[in-house]
């Protein structure tokens, strides 16, 4: 027995003739007769009168219907409730903490919690910290969501030290040089890490741990750390310095380096990636509303205006 066959016998009732109850559940008339045909065969009792103008329930049939109805009336109930269920564990918010590395919490950041904002089930508690603590805080299961910036060998490595860590790419990167439009090394196309080591050099602190590293242990370059835009704007300016910063960092302020119209942009001879990901557990991707949480992350930064 099965619900389309009893939901076939209520509009036979309703409609007292099987032409009409055809075409009211959109079935052809012999395909609702064989279905009738075989619950009556199943029940080993006739559920149907047939005559030439029409048909009527034995009274078989008619208990098959009052069951038939309390049954279906029983399935809404039940979807309304699910419904209501639904709804409420969307609504239900839920704190969620995500860590994020210096400067991409002072520009992204901002725009990505008002756009969380809009999905009332999540509280996002944030807090900053450099790209290996965070990566260490996922590994000891002490937050649950990281956001960094990461050179790709090390991010391999990463993955073979901590196989538990799942890594979400968010948006490409790599080192560009930032400088002043009157810089001397401005004329060049792209700028050599020898010329680069005679000016003075800024790095965002802790943006992208690996990166400095390569520059300071395989190219002898040597910089001073900044996390706030005044000085770093100030440094390149007074000091005719340059800072080295990831193209994720610089996308954000598009037109103008750090909002400032006197300051632009400059390839430098070595490619250095420093790419965007959104590092979190397996245990915490388990979780249904966390995992909608990293689907919401990937899509916004791949179209942060949506």
């Amino acid at each position: 027995m099965r619900l389309e066959q009893l939901e076939y016998l209520r509009e036979i009732e309703k409609h007292k003739n099987m032409t009409r109850a055809a075409e009211a559940i959109h079935v052809s008339q012999p395909s609702l007769s064989e279905a009738i045909k075989r619950l009556e065969e199943e029940l080993e009792l006739p559920l149907l009168e047939r005559y030439y103008n029409g048909v009527v329930l034995t009274e078989a049939g008619q208990q098959v219907v009052q069951t038939a109805n309390t049954i279906f009336q029983q399935l809404e109930l039940l979807q309304s409730n699910l419904n209501t269920l639904r709804t409420t564990q969307l609504t239900k918010s839920e704190e969620i903490l995500l860590e994020v590395a210096p400067f991409l919490g002072n520009t992204y950041l901002f725009q990505f919690l008002q756009a969380c904002k809009q999905q009332p089930q999540w509280i996002i508690k944030t807090e900053i910290h450099d790209t290996l603590e965070i990566i260490n805080r996922a590994a000891h299961k002490k937050t649950p969501f990281g956001i960094i910036l990461i050179e790709q060998d090390t991010l391999q490595k990463t993955k073979q030290k901590h196989p538990d860590l799942q890594f979400h790419f968010l948006k490409k990167g790599h080192l560009k040089a930032v400088l002043k439009k009157t810089h001397p090394l401005k004329t060049l196309k792209k700028i050599p890490l020898q010329q680069l080591a005679q000016y003075p050099l800024l790095f965002p602190k802790n943006g992208c741990i690996p990166a400095q590293q390569i520059l300071n242990q395989y190219y002898k370059i040597d910089f001073v750390e900044s996390a706030v835009y005044t000085m770093t704007t100030q440094f390149l300016k007074v000091e005719n310095g340059i800072s080295l910063t990831s193209s994720v960092i610089l996308d954000y302020f598009q037109n103008a380096p750090f909002d400032d119209a006197e300051l632009s942009t400059q390839e430098i001879e070595i490619f250095i990636s420093t790419d965007a990901y959104l590092v979190t557990t397996q245990t915490t991707e388990a979780q249904p509303s966390l995992k909608h949480f990293i689907q919401f992350a990937e899509k916004y930064f791949f179209n942060p205006t949506s």
